[in-house]
């Protein structure tokens, strides 16, 4: 019997998982993201990566990985990201008042490189376009 695990017919196929999240690494570090640890569970199995992103509401920490499609941010100065991410601090918003989540899940059968144009680029751009400003790094993405 095989090990590999069958997907629905609305879920990214494994092979791309893989390819997003080698995206997601080469997009953390190109906008200066600093790993602070990749979590290897088996040998070809799944990983996870945590990185620490600066934007303008301070230290965001940033969790993906090869086993699923979603991307778990958090950030740690949560006070200083309800300023502009939730003033109203409302439960159900962008951002978790209390506990300064601001996740974003990819559902659908995309590829790797659709998740990341539609989903996961615009959802770090989110942060800085809150504060008025155009994030440093996507001129630069963009020309790529």
């Amino acid at each position: 019997m095989s090990a590999t695990k069958k997907v629905k017919r609305d879920e990214m196929l494994m092979s791309e998982r893989r390819k997003l999240a080698a995206k997601m690494v080469e997009l953390m570090d190109w906008i200066g993201g600093r790993l602070v640890r990749p979590y290897d569970y088996e040998v070809n199995g799944p990983t996870d990566y945590e990185y620490e992103v600066c934007t303008p509401l301070g230290i965001l920490r940033a969790c993906f990985t090869t086993a699923d499609v979603h991307f778990h941010c958090r950030f740690d100065d949560v006070d200083r990201a309800n300023t502009v991410m939730n003033p109203d601090k409302c439960l159900g918003g962008i951002m978790n008042p209390f506990s300064g989540k601001y996740n974003t899940y990819a559902f659908g059968r995309f590829t790797a490189q659709e998740a990341m144009e539609r989903v996961f680029v615009p959802h770090l751009q989110f942060i800085w376009r809150r504060c008025g400003q155009t994030a440093p790094w996507i001129k630069t993405l963009e020309a790529a």
